[in-house]
């Protein structure tokens, strides 16, 4: 399903690309505290909870890569699981 591999992933996350994303996605969160807790700033619920929805967009954002990495060895250790099956299967069906 996916076309990385989970080190490809690891490489991403420990990488300078990410991290420069990572840091940009918090200035965007602490932005989005900001407006939230400013007492001058009224918001109405509407507003308040646009705001509370793109701090979670933003959060679940920087969790993505993570996410996708955990996929990618969860779908590996289902092939791998599989194949042990029908490796089993093989073998009795040869008896």
């Amino acid at each position: 399903m996916y076309v990385s591999s989970a080190q490809s992933f690891n490489d991403f996350v420990d990488g300078s690309i990410w991290k420069d994303i990572h840091d940009e996605l918090n200035k965007w969160l602490d932005d989005i505290h900001e407006s939230l807790e400013d007492p001058e700033d009224v918001l109405d619920d509407k507003q308040h909870a646009k705001l509370r929805g793109n701090a979670e967009a933003v959060r679940k954002f920087m969790l993505l890569p993570y996410m996708v990495r955990e996929n990618i060895l969860e779908d590996a250790r289902r092939e791998e699981e599989s194949g042990e099956i029908e490796k089993e299967t093989d073998i009795t069906e040869g008896e």
